[in-house]
């Protein structure tokens, strides 16, 4: 019983550890992405002025 105790104890700190692992890298990819927004957002409103701005962001963006 104590082995089986163990291994559920093992398997349970393991999962536990790849769904740690799978959120951080989730939240990391989203934080580049809204990075990556806000820097594009930045840059083609400091170069294109605002009425270009929407347009451009919509074509390289693909949204």
């Amino acid at each position: 019983m104590a082995n089986a105790e163990r291994s559920y104890a093992w398997l349970y700190r393991s999962q536990k550890e790849a769904v740690s692992k799978f959120a951080r890298r989730l939240v990391l990819d989203r934080l580049v992405d809204l990075l990556t927004e806000a820097i594009l957002h930045q840059i083609l409103q400091f170069r294109f002025g605002r009425e270009a701005k929407f347009e451009l962001k919509h074509n390289l963006l693909g949204h």
